[in-house]
C-alpha cells in the first residue's frame, strides 16, 4: 500500500476553481509469489506483482482541469520461472516477464459559445471532457544467478530485460466543437495523437 500527498500551489494562478484537493491518496499494490521444488536440482515458481504505476485524481472543477483531472498508469507483471541448482555454490534462474499495461488520462475541455472568446482565466461552462484509455501487453525476460561462497552467505545478481508497451490512439468526449478547436493546430477529427510508449528495464544485486 502506498500513500502520498500532492496538492498544487495556486497562489499565482489566474484560473477559476480550487486546488483540487490531494490528487494522490492511497494506492494498493498487491503481489504474490509461489514456488515448488521438483527435485534436488530443479525448482519452478510464479510471481505476480506491480512493476510500476501511478494514480492521480483531482476534482473535476479544479483550476488545473484543462491540464489534468485524472491520470492512471498500471503495470502488472506475471512471471513464470524456473531455477536450476548446479551444485552447492551455484544456482541459475530464468523467467518470462509478461507485463500488462493500462493507461487512462482525463482532462477538461472549455466549450466555446458564439459570443465568447476563450481565455485561460475566463472559461464558459459546462466543460467538455477529453478521455484517453488503452491497455497493452508486453513481453520480456528475467535472469538471475546466485553464488554461495560458504554456509550462511549468498551473493546474487538479477537482470530484467526491457519491455516495450505501445499504446494506440483512442480519444473521445470532445463533442461538436472538436474540429473547430483543433484545425488551427493542423489536426483533424478523429484526434490524431501519437501513440504513448513506455518501457522498463533494470538490474540488481543482493
Amino acid at each position: 500500500m502506498l500513500w502520498g500527498k500532492i496538492e498544487p500551489d495556486l497562489e499565482n494562478t489566474n484560473q477559476t476553481g480550487g486546488d483540487g484537493g490531494n490528487g494522490m491518496g492511497t494506492v494498493f499494490a498487491p503481489m504474490g509469489y509461489v514456488s515448488h521444488q521438483l527435485d534436488e536440482k530443479w525448482t519452478v515458481g510464479f510471481g505476480a506483482y506491480g512493476g510500476f504505476g501511478d494514480e492521480l485524481e483531482y476534482k473535476n472543477d479544479w483550476a488545473g482541469r484543462y491540464m489534468i483531472q485524472k491520470d492512471t498508469l498500471v503495470g502488472a507483471s506475471l512471471v513464470p520461472s524456473v531455477a536450476y541448482k548446479l551444485n552447492d555454490q551455484w544456482s541459475f534462474g530464468l523467467g518470462l516477464n509478461a507485463v500488462y499495461g493500462e493507461v487512462e488520462l482525463q482532462l477538461a475541455f472549455a466549450n466555446e459559445r458564439p459570443d465568447f472568446t476563450f481565455t485561460l482565466g475566463n472559461c464558459p461552462g459546462p466543460d467538455g471532457r477529453i478521455k484517453y484509455s488503452e491497455h497493452e501487453w508486453g513481453f520480456g525476460g528475467n535472469a538471475g544467478v546466485m553464488y554461495a561462497p560458504r554456509d550462511g552467505s549468498r551473493i546474487g545478481f538479477t537482470y530484467t530485460s526491457k519491455v516495450d508497451l505501445d499504446f494506440g490512439d483512442r480519444i473521445w468526449g470532445l463533442g461538436a466543437v472538436l474540429d473547430g478547436c483543433l484545425q488551427p493546430w493542423g489536426c483533424k477529427h478523429p484526434f490524431g495523437a501519437s501513440p504513448l510508449r513506455g518501457s522498463s528495464q533494470n538490474a540488481g544485486a543482493f
